[in-house]
């Protein structure tokens, strides 16, 4: 009887093991850093639209709350960002960045868009993470970085205003003005500012664009007639008639200035010289 019973507790306690080891599983944790697959543009790339979105996409998926950027101004903060002056400063976007691709692509809009024919790099921080919580091993960062696309504008009578971006193909363009043009000059942008192009003309006319599309007037506080501008020194300058000189930081609000003279200005240009 006991032999019996002792063969009996050995087989319930063989069972039990057996039980226990069939519910045993095991889990494997996802210790891979995510990397950067592509950008687009691509490094190097050239004429590259001022319209363009930028967009990274990783090895895997990624959490969406560690991909971010800089919405409000130009300091160089957030896990994805643009710089046009090695990141000093960065391009101010219009949003966070949209997730795509299963959450792998991501993308942004720079605000005031990227302006003509400018270089721009492109950063990604070791801020992001994929979706396990592994960062990026080290920070990624275009060696050359895209160059946006330049465009050539020219003014003429009767409030004309034609672009190219080659010189050959030209496109008539709504200035919004019916007075005689005369000088164009343009500002490549900075941050969060687009770049300027500006335009005189007649009775006192000046026009601004970020983008040679779009015009838009702005108050000279003169009538004569403007003929010639330029921007250097951090400052846009403006002649005309009777001697006018005007100047402006920002292409919106402008000074007279004395010239000493009532002779009739035609044309102003900027060098910084080395001496």
């Amino acid at each position: 009887m006991n032999k019996v019973l002792y063969i009996i507790l050995i087989s319930l306690f063989s069972i039990s093991i057996i039980s226990c080891k069939g519910s045993t599983s095991s889990t494997t944790t996802d210790t891979t850093a995510p990397t950067v697959s592509s950008i687009s543009p691509t490094d190097n790339q050239s004429g590259v639209s001022i319209s363009d979105n930028i967009s990274v996409t990783f090895s895997e998926a990624m959490d969406t709350t560690s991909v971010t950027t800089n919405t409000d101004n130009t300091i160089c903060y957030g896990s994805l960002q643009l710089s046009s002056d090695n990141f000093s400063s960065c391009l101010q976007m219009s949003s966070y960045p949209s997730s795509s691709n299963s959450d792998k692509t991501f993308t942004v809009d720079p605000s005031d868009n990227s302006s003509y024919s400018n270089t721009y790099k492109i950063r990604v921080t070791t801020g992001v993470k994929d979706s396990a919580g592994n960062t990026l091993s080290s920070q990624y960062e275009t060696s050359s970085g895209f160059t946006t696309s330049g465009l050539f504008v020219s003014v003429g009578d009767n409030g004309t205003i034609l672009t190219s971006t080659d010189g050959t193909t030209w496109t008539s363009r709504t200035s919004g003005a019916s007075n005689d043009l005369y000088g164009v000059t343009y500002l490549t942008g900075r941050t969060i500012r687009n770049g300027t192009f500006v335009v005189v003309g007649d009775n006192g006319t000046i026009l601004t664009s970020s983008d040679g599309t779009t015009w838009t007037s702005k108050t000279s506080g003169t009538t004569d007639n403007l003929t010639g501008v330029t921007y250097g020194n951090s400052t846009f300058v403006v002649v005309g008639a009777s001697g006018t000189i005007l100047t402006s930081s920002d292409a919106t609000t402008w000074t007279s200035r004395t010239s000493g003279t009532s002779y009739q200005l035609k044309g102003v240009t900027f060098t910084e010289l080395t001496l």
